[in-house]
């Protein structure tokens, strides 16, 4: 967002005058805010108050930016101080709705080593036909490699695009990129076809796409925004399921380690199917499909959750310690081992990606009944 807009928004809101698409594109920047901490600073000290911001911190939370507040009676100053606090709270992106525990002796066990644990970043290895293979991360920008009639190049921003090569054959090669614990990444494939990559995950494709239809082939959680093109439909297959689209953006998530296949539509129309169940399901947008291994059931889906990911931030709506923890273990590349149960251990809010582990696990051991213990990059739940 420009900062002309960010600054009409922010004043607007302290001063009540939003309206509600405002509001709702005020809290839409909220969920994908990725500010750097020195800049916040900065902002938050020319404005000054810091406790005015203190003290608004923990009402702004709850408001959760919906309900502006009337504050005529407070000068211009501290106004600019109040909306300098809602850029810190929002900075920190971090939010759980459960109770907390105001016993300051809950904190996380943390042992030297957990100091290397950082958050996941652009990081992915690109396989070519011929068994080479490419580290993303320490590649240069410019071109990677001229193969099965395409050029494979590199952006300065993290980005993997392939741009065919007029005039030369297409052998039908594939490729394959895949992110590691602790990674993702984007590419853009041969037809304009755009891919978010997830941590621990692969896409398989061909470097061109000849035919009656583009084939890919997922494991793991991937965002999609298909380029159209009637005559050759785009197939998804991930965990026995298949997505079919024309153009469309979706969102799958088919990790191997999970019960569950989860495919939501942003945008378009797709047809879900699945091996040994003949009964194609469509999906409209705002729909999800939830593939069992046994059936496939189509709920109304939430968008915010499913595109959290790719935009930066957790998003956890009453879902369950082990889900979080598969989540933490992924972006972080942390081993996660439990002691004892905790099947009754729920939790919802959101945190920024960016944060470092120990943000995100201190504010969950807030929360009665549960603790964590880092040791090097495992991290121990215990009660």
């Amino acid at each position: 967002m420009e900062k002309d807009r960010l600054k009409y928004l922010l004043e607007n809101y302290v001063d009540g005058g939003l309206s509600g698409p405002e509001l709702t594109e005020l809290e839409e920047w909220y969920h994908q805010l990725n500010y750097g901490e020195q800049k916040l600073d900065q902002y938050i000290m020319e404005a000054g108050g810091q406790e005015v911001i203190i003290n608004r911190m923990e009402e702004s939370f709850k408001q959760r930016i919906r309900k502006p507040v009337n504050i005529k009676s407070i000068s211009v100053r501290k106004m600019i101080a109040v909306a300098a606090a809602i850029l810190l709270m929002l900075s920190a992106g971090l939010y759980f709705y459960q109770s907390r525990s105001a016993n300051p002796a809950n904190r996380i066990l943390v042992d030297m080593e957990a100091a290397v644990i950082k958050p996941g970043g652009n990081k992915a290895v690109l396989t070519l036909a011929n068994g080479k293979q490419i580290n993303l991360e320490t590649a240069s920008d410019g071109q990677l490699a001229e193969t099965g009639g395409v050029e494979i190049e590199k952006s300065a921003d993290g980005q993997v695009f392939y741009k065919a090569i007029s005039g030369t054959n297409h052998n039908g090669e594939s490729n394959t990129i895949s992110t590691p614990n602790g990674g993702q990444y984007q590419i853009i494939l041969a037809d304009g076809t755009r891919v978010w990559l997830n941590a621990a995950s692969s896409l398989k494709y061909p470097t061109v796409f000849s035919g009656n239809e583009r084939k890919v082939e997922l494991i793991g959680e991937a965002y999609f925004e298909v380029k159209s093109n009637q005559e050759s439909p785009f197939l998804v297959v991930s965990n026995k399921q298949t997505v079919k689209v024309l153009g469309t953006h979706f969102n799958i998530k088919a990790y191997p380690d999970e019960s569950f296949v989860k495919t939501t539509l942003l945008e378009g129309r797709i047809m879900v199917s699945a091996e040994r169940f003949p009964d194609a399901k469509i999906l409209s947008p705002g729909q999800q499909a939830v593939f069992d291994g046994h059936q496939i059931d189509i709920n109304k889906g939430d968008l915010k959750e499913a595109m959290a990911w790719k935009n930066g931030y957790f998003m956890f709506k009453d879902e369950d310690i082990y889900s979080i923890m598969n989540q933490v273990s992924r972006w972080y590349n942390v081993e996660v081992v439990y002691m004892g149960k905790f099947e009754n251990k729920r939790f919802g809010g959101y945190v920024s990606r960016s944060k470092k582990i120990t943000d995100l696990l201190d504010i969950m051991e807030s929360t009665k009944g549960i603790h964590f213990k880092i040791e090097g990059r495992r991290v121990t739940v215990m009660r």
